[in-house]
Protein backbone atom coordinates (compact mmCIF):
# COMPACT_ATOMS: atom_id res chain seq x y z
CA UNK A 1 0.00 0.00 0.00
CA UNK A 2 0.94 3.64 -0.47
CA UNK A 3 1.21 4.38 3.27
CA UNK A 4 4.20 2.06 3.61
CA UNK A 5 6.40 4.56 1.79
CA UNK A 6 6.01 6.87 4.81
CA UNK A 7 7.96 4.41 6.93
CA UNK A 8 10.51 3.29 4.35
CA UNK A 9 14.10 4.11 5.19
CA UNK A 10 15.97 5.71 2.30
CA UNK A 11 19.60 4.78 1.67
CA UNK A 12 22.00 6.90 3.75
CA UNK A 13 23.49 9.95 2.10
CA UNK A 14 27.03 11.02 2.76
CA UNK A 15 29.15 14.13 2.59
CA UNK A 16 27.97 17.56 1.59
CA UNK A 17 24.62 16.34 0.30
CA UNK A 18 23.72 14.89 3.71
CA UNK A 19 24.79 18.06 5.51
CA UNK A 20 22.81 20.33 3.19
CA UNK A 21 19.68 18.19 3.45
CA UNK A 22 19.97 18.16 7.24
CA UNK A 23 20.42 21.92 7.35
CA UNK A 24 17.46 22.52 5.01
CA UNK A 25 15.23 20.19 7.03
CA UNK A 26 16.15 21.87 10.32
CA UNK A 27 15.69 25.41 8.99
CA UNK A 28 12.30 24.61 7.43
CA UNK A 29 11.16 22.75 10.55
CA UNK A 30 12.16 25.58 12.88
CA UNK A 31 10.35 28.10 10.68
CA UNK A 32 7.17 26.00 10.77
CA UNK A 33 7.49 25.54 14.56
CA UNK A 34 7.88 29.26 15.22
CA UNK A 35 5.02 30.15 12.90
CA UNK A 36 2.72 27.55 14.42
CA UNK A 37 3.69 28.56 17.96
CA UNK A 38 2.72 32.15 17.23
CA UNK A 39 -0.64 31.08 15.82
CA UNK A 40 -1.47 28.88 18.81
CA UNK A 41 0.08 30.56 21.84
CA UNK A 42 0.05 34.31 21.12
CA UNK A 43 -3.07 36.43 20.95
CA UNK A 44 -1.75 38.68 18.17
CA UNK A 45 -0.75 35.71 16.00
CA UNK A 46 -4.10 34.00 16.53
CA UNK A 47 -5.98 37.19 15.65
CA UNK A 48 -3.94 37.64 12.45
CA UNK A 49 -4.62 34.03 11.47
CA UNK A 50 -8.36 34.36 12.14
CA UNK A 51 -8.43 37.58 10.07
CA UNK A 52 -6.61 35.83 7.21
CA UNK A 53 -9.02 32.89 7.30
CA UNK A 54 -12.05 35.23 7.33
CA UNK A 55 -10.69 37.07 4.28
CA UNK A 56 -10.11 33.75 2.50
CA UNK A 57 -13.66 32.60 3.23
CA UNK A 58 -12.60 29.56 5.28
CA UNK A 59 -15.51 28.22 7.38
CA UNK A 60 -15.25 28.36 11.20
CA UNK A 61 -12.14 30.59 11.28
CA UNK A 62 -12.06 30.88 15.08
CA UNK A 63 -11.91 27.08 15.36
CA UNK A 64 -9.69 26.55 12.31
CA UNK A 65 -6.94 29.02 13.29
CA UNK A 66 -5.62 27.16 16.37
CA UNK A 67 -6.09 23.78 14.68
CA UNK A 68 -4.02 24.87 11.67
CA UNK A 69 -1.42 26.47 13.93
CA UNK A 70 -1.14 23.28 16.00
CA UNK A 71 -0.69 21.19 12.87
CA UNK A 72 2.03 23.56 11.67
CA UNK A 73 3.77 23.52 15.07
CA UNK A 74 3.69 19.72 15.44
CA UNK A 75 4.65 19.01 11.81
CA UNK A 76 7.57 21.46 12.12
CA UNK A 77 8.80 19.63 15.20
CA UNK A 78 8.53 16.29 13.45
CA UNK A 79 10.45 17.72 10.50
CA UNK A 80 13.27 18.92 12.77
CA UNK A 81 13.45 15.46 14.33
CA UNK A 82 13.29 13.81 10.91
CA UNK A 83 10.21 11.74 11.74
CA UNK A 84 7.88 11.04 8.81
CA UNK A 85 9.85 13.58 6.78
CA UNK A 86 9.53 11.67 3.54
Amino acid sequence: PAWRCLFAVPPPRRGVEALLLLLARIVAGVMFCVSGWNKVFTDAGRERMVHTLVEAGIPFPVFSAPVLGAIEWIAGGLLVLGLLSR
